[in-house]
C-alpha cells in the first residue's frame, strides 16, 4: 500500500534548507524550525522578507516543536543539533538528513571541506535516514559531482545546495512507495571532525604545496587560511603552485614576488595580507 506524505517539518540553519523549502512548498504542508546555534542571519532575512512562519529554538527540548506528533516526515538540512530517539519516533515516517558527503567514508562534520582538502576527484551529497548514531542511518539517495581544479569550497556548497532539493524530492517518493533502504558498509566508515576557524592554520612544515593549495581552497572569507610570519598573522587568500623549493614557512621575495616554502615545493602568494 502506498504511503502519503502530507505534513513535513523542515529543520535547517543553512541556505540549502531554503532551497529545499522552495522545492517542496507547493506540494507539502511545511513547518520550519531553525536553531540559534551557528545561524546564518541571511536565513532570517529571507524568511521575514517573504513572511514565512518559523520557530527559532535554542535546543530540542523546546515545547513548541510538539507538533512533531502530527507530522509525517522530518527533514534536516544543515541542522546543528543532534536528534535523540524520543524525537525520531514521533513522526509517521521518521527523519531524513541532507548530508553533503559520501557515506560512510565522510561521516561527521564539514564533509564538503574534507572532501576538498583530501584531494578527492569527486564529492558526494547524500540523503539518509536519521537514527541514534552520527550519520549512520540507511542511505536513501546519493549523487556525485566532479571537483574541478579551479573549484573552492563555495563552488562545492553551491552545487550541493542546488542539487539537494531534487534529491530530497526523490527520497520522499521512495518513502511514499515504502521502499527499504540500503545499510551503510561499516567496514568503510570514517568519522570526520567539524572544522572551525582555527583549522584554517597552515603548517608549511607538515604539508606539501598541493596540500596547502587544497586547504586554501577550502578556507574562504571570513575564515581564510592563515599562518604566522615573525609573530604577525598572515591571511592567505590566493596562491599558485611553484616547483622550486624556498625556505619553509617564511616569505622569500624575488623580483617583487613573494614565495613561501612548503614541506615539498612552494607557493607563490597572489593575494594575502597581514592582519593589523
Amino acid at each position: 500500500m502506498k504511503n502519503k506524505v502530507k505534513k513535513i517539518v523542515l529543520f535547517f540553519n543553512m541556505n540549502r534548507g531554503i532551497k529545499v523549502y522552495e522545492k517542496l512548498k507547493s506540494s507539502y504542508n511545511i513547518k520550519i524550525v531553525i536553531a540559534k546555534k551557528y545561524l546564518d542571519k541571511k536565513i532570517l532575512t529571507y524568511l521575514n522578507k517573504n513572511k514565512i512562519p518559523f520557530i527559532l529554538i535554542k535546543n530540542l527540548n523546546d515545547k513548541r516543536i510538539n507538533f512533531l506528533n502530527d507530522t509525517d516526515l522530518a527533514i534536516a538540512c544543515g541542522f546543528p543539533l543532534i536528534f535523540k530517539n524520543r524525537l525520531l519516533n514521533k513522526t509517521k515516517y521518521g527523519f531524513i538528513n541532507c548530508h553533503a558527503g559520501k557515506l560512510p567514508e565522510y561521516r561527521g562534520g564539514s564533509p564538503l571541506h574534507w572532501q576538498l582538502i583530501n584531494g578527492e576527484n569527486h564529492f558526494w551529497i547524500s540523503v539518509l535516514r536519521i537514527d541514534a548514531g552520527l550519520d549512520t542511518g540507511n542511505l536513501v539517495e546519493q549523487k556525485k559531482f566532479l571537483i574541478k581544479d579551479n573549484y573552492n569550497i563555495t563552488h562545492l556548497q553551491n552545487i550541493a545546495d542546488n542539487n539537494f532539493p531534487n534529491l530530497v524530492m526523490k527520497s520522499i517518493k521512495k518513502i511514499e512507495k515504502g521502499q527499504k533502504f540500503k545499510a551503510q558498509d561499516k567496514k568503510k566508515h570514517k568519522l570526520w571532525p567539524q572544522r572551525y576557524p582555527l583549522n584554517s592554520f597552515v603548517d608549511f612544515s607538515a604539508k606539501d604545496n598541493h596540500e596547502v593549495l587544497r586547504l586554501l581552497r577550502a578556507c574562504i572569507k571570513p575564515y581564510e587560511a592563515f599562518t604566522f610570519i615573525k609573530g604577525k598573522k598572515l591571511k592567505i587568500i590566493k596562491a599558485v603552485l611553484i616547483k622550486r623549493n624556498f625556505p619553509i614557512g617564511v616569505i622569500t621575495k624575488v623580483r617583487e614576488k613573494r614565495y613561501i616554502g612548503c614541506r615539498e615545493g612552494s607557493i607563490l602568494l597572489k593575494k594575502s595580507n597581514f592582519e593589523c
